[in-house]
């Protein structure tokens, strides 16, 4: 597992978009590190993760978004404070 603070998550996307891998999961947390939030990874590039979630009728987590959206969004918004990488197999190349 790996935390960072949602700013970090957000000024250190490209160092995320490099530990992860499919089927890993990011979850975010409140300032009480309580989890609100968990998705999964399913697919990525060399610039780009995307990740698959259950659907949210509050309309706060979005559909179709990309993981730099989503915690760019949790930052400005001021509803996440972490961000936790759980990574479930570390990739071989």
């Amino acid at each position: 597992m790996v935390k960072y603070t949602i700013a970090d998550a957000y000024n250190n996307f490209g160092e995320i978009n490099d530990l992860l891998w499919l089927g890993d999961q990011v979850q975010f947390a409140d300032s009480t590190a309580h989890t609100t939030h968990t998705v999964t990874v399913d697919g990525y590039n060399s610039t780009d993760t995307t990740v698959s979630q259950h659907s949210d009728t509050s309309g706060t987590w979005g559909s179709g978004l990309d993981l730099k959206t989503i915690i760019k969004n949790r930052k400005d918004s001021n509803t996440s404070a972490y961000v936790y990488l759980l990574i479930i197999k570390k990739a071989t190349s």
